[in-house]
């Protein structure tokens, strides 16, 4: 049976459930077009309830799905000095800065200012998205084996920023870019409280 991938709840339910869980922490969280109140998912079942909001963008390679994101996402977030901010992510990968869309150059399509990609492991980051050249890791940062990694880069051609989270992978793999450790982590949370 097709899924009919017109419809917002259709097309979240077509993700795998760790995805799904994944785009309600890390985009949902304080999106300004976030329609459903029940993120924390069917106490139940433990699945996350569909956003009526969410707009598929997929990162495909053939016709294999590597990643997705919503691109519906909007931050309701924004604190003085600092701008517009996801808080689903950790601080310093949380900023958008000055700018909330991007306007591509046929002035028709506009894009979040920072997407947010989401892969399942970093095999299917690796094989959909590498990071080289065209795409340049800025900082990168995992608390833990067990937890997610977070890629915060740059497309310099397109002056794009980008956001990847790697559900299940190493981050000590990842070329370039700057680690942030704990201890810097903490820092930059300390500078986001002044």
């Amino acid at each position: 049976m097709a899924v009919n991938l017109n419809s917002a709840y259709d097309a979240f339910n077509a993700l795998p459930e760790e995805q799904k869980k994944a785009v309600a922490q890390f985009q949902c969280l304080g999106c300004a077009n976030y329609l459903h109140p029940e993120i924390e998912g069917d106490p139940e079942s433990g699945k996350v309830q569909a956003p009526g909001c969410y707009m598929r963008e997929r990162y495909e390679r053939g016709s294999e799905v590597k990643g997705c994101g919503c691109a519906n996402q909007t931050p309701d977030n924004v604190r003085v000095g600092v701008g517009a901010e996801y808080p689903g992510l950790p601080e310093g990968f949380d900023r958008l800065g000055r700018y909330t869309r991007l306007m591509l150059a046929d002035n028709k399509t506009e894009l979040p200012a920072m997407r947010v990609i989401i892969f399942p492991t970093q095999a299917e980051q690796e094989d959909g998205f590498a990071y080289d050249e065209q795409t340049a890791v800025v900082w990168k940062y995992q608390q833990s084996a067990d937890t997610p990694i977070f890629i915060r880069g740059l497309m310099p051609r397109l002056n794009v920023p980008f956001i990847h989270v790697i559900l299940r992978g190493d981050v000590g793999t990842i070329k370039g870019g700057i680690l942030i450790t704990d201890a810097l982590m903490e820092k930059i949370a300390g500078m986001a409280q002044k």
